[in-house]
């Protein structure tokens, strides 16, 4: 919702990313936030897996090969900060 409508990036905050980032070389913070996210995601994974086995008998699992780990398993597409 804080971006309908908009269709151009907001310029100071571009600016102000970017001198944060050294124009996006330095993503260490970010990409500490990305790696909390996918963990979070990968532990939501792992608890619905575990609801799924208590409630039916005949739950449908995802392979452990295809459940998210890791960055790897990501393709980072888009962003959007909020200041």
């Amino acid at each position: 919702m804080l971006c309908q409508e908009r269709e151009q990036a907001y310029e100071p905050l571009c600016r102000l990313f970017d001198e944060e980032t050294g124009g996006g070389q330095d993503m260490g913070r970010y990409s500490e936030l990305l790696k909390q996210a996918i963990e979070s995601t990968y532990k939501g994974v792992i608890q619905r897996n575990l609801a799924q086995l208590k409630q039916d008998r005949g739950a449908l699992l995802i392979p452990q090969t295809q459940q998210p780990r890791d960055v790897d398993h990501f393709e980072l597409i888009t962003w959007l900060v909020i200041k």
